[in-house]
């Protein structure tokens, strides 16, 4: 039941989880009904964001400050 609601999410607000990376954006991307994405204070990189929204523009992600490099 909990699966088959993720392909319905809209907004996923992920601020301040230190375990979401680049890799748990290659993941979001495929969902495909997801609009809204709080990535503040994770440990995404600017670029991952960057790829993110080159691939899905109708998704709009809030993001930084980044890890340093």
């Amino acid at each position: 039941v909990l699966a088959a609601r993720l392909g319905r999410v809209e907004r996923l607000g992920l601020e301040l989880c230190p375990r979401i990376d680049d890799a748990s954006l290659k993941v979001l991307e495929s969902w495909r009904s997801l609009k809204q994405l709080d990535l503040q204070e994770t440990a995404v990189t600017e670029a991952a964001v960057r790829k993110l929204q080159a691939a899905r523009p109708d998704l709009y992600a809030l993001a930084g400050p980044f890890p340093p490099a």
